[in-house]
């Protein structure tokens, strides 16, 4: 069987990678053995352009934000689905510095298409003691939908494998890789926080683990927020409440983590909840908050995507499509997202 790229992993990562891929005219083999809850499938799918700590925008913040929401409707109607779910978010004012430098910033011409200026009531139920104000452009992907429909899609142009790749399996020859019976030009690998066991990228990984909880809150308005905690209703009452951050040995038990996000919740809504699902995924973030994206050193036609981090819903649209770029026309990777920068 004969695939330009084969494609380790069918994440947020592998799925953009694939599907910026095909876009542009490429055959692919998508590989998964995944069985259990992994970091894209546990993840909340929010996401914004801001960064509040210093109320700006993120890296790559607006152009991102621009392809993302393209990206995301175009593949709705590619596969019949719907996963995508612009929503203006709630943002909870930490203090009242936050809120003064917001009521300054929506304002700006920069920030003004992004932010609203703050409330002068809140909606019922919510607490904030210094004030809030809504995320114009926002909103959440839900992600298990989404790459259930993106592996759907993928299987009907036999484009898919359900399995769990074996590396001593893969073979380099002069024209590109062999494994098994499929031959390609080049293997790329998604595999999320398992990239860490790649000799040549164990350096770049600060792996986190951490939980999401579904919760059910009868009082709650349908408000998609974010302060010290976010919330997102997904309907019916229930919303998605994140999320927890723990540092290896990662001792910390699942009670632990459920605890921290009630009391987070508790600081910003005043509401009865009951908790109906938890989920606790293991976090390939990088230690400088870039992603991975490139060749693997001293491995020939083999290279990496991965690392996309908390904006990974946002950022991982354009960067596979910038990716797709390099691969299939030589155009240059950012000097930032380069695997070569961890090498010692």
């Amino acid at each position: 069987m004969q695939k330009d790229f084969i494609i380790v992993g069918q994440g947020l990562a592998g799925t953009a990678v694939a599907l910026n891929l095909l876009k542009q005219g490429a055959s692919v083999m998508v590989m998964d053995g995944q069985k259990t809850i992994n970091a894209s499938i546990a993840a909340a799918g929010m996401y914004h352009p801001m960064v509040f700590k210093q109320l700006t925008t993120c890296w790559l913040g607006q152009d991102a934000l621009d392809f993302a929401e393209q990206f995301y409707p175009e593949q709705e109607k590619i596969m019949g689905s719907t996963y995508f779910h612009p929503t203006p978010m709630l943002r909870v004012f930490g203090s009242a510095f936050e809120a003064q430098d917001w009521a300054r910033k929506s304002t700006d011409p920069l920030f003004s298409e992004l932010i609203e200026s703050p409330l002068q009531a809140l909606p019922d139920k919510v607490i904030a003691p210094h004030g809030a104000a809504y995320v114009k452009r926002a909103g959440w992907l839900d992600t298990s939908a989404y790459l259930s429909a993106a592996a759907s899609f993928l299987r009907n142009n036999h484009s898919y494998l359900e399995e769990q790749l074996e590396h001593e399996a893969i073979r380099t020859t002069p024209t590109g890789i062999e494994y098994k019976d499929i031959t390609a030009k080049a293997i790329i690998f998604c595999e999320g926080h398992a990239g860490q066991m790649m000799p040549a990228l164990n350096n770049a990984f600060s792996i986190t683990c951490g939980d999401d909880l579904d919760v059910e809150i009868p009082d709650a308005e349908p408000i998609m927020m974010n302060g010290g905690a976010y919330l997102i209703p997904r309907g019916n009452q229930i919303f998605r409440l994140g999320a927890t951050y723990f540092r290896p040995p990662f001792s910390e038990s699942e009670e632990i983590g459920k605890a921290q996000l009630i009391q987070k919740l508790r600081k910003i809504l005043d509401c009865d909840i009951k908790v109906i699902r938890q989920m606790r995924a293991y976090r390939p973030n990088i230690k400088d908050r870039r992603p991975l994206i490139g060749g693997i050193a001293g491995k020939e036609k083999q290279y990496v995507f991965n690392g996309m981090g908390s904006k990974g819903v946002l950022h991982a649209p354009l960067l596979a499509a910038h990716f797709a770029d390099h691969l299939l026309q030589g155009t240059a990777l950012m000097k930032e997202i380069l695997p070569s920068r961890f090498l010692s």
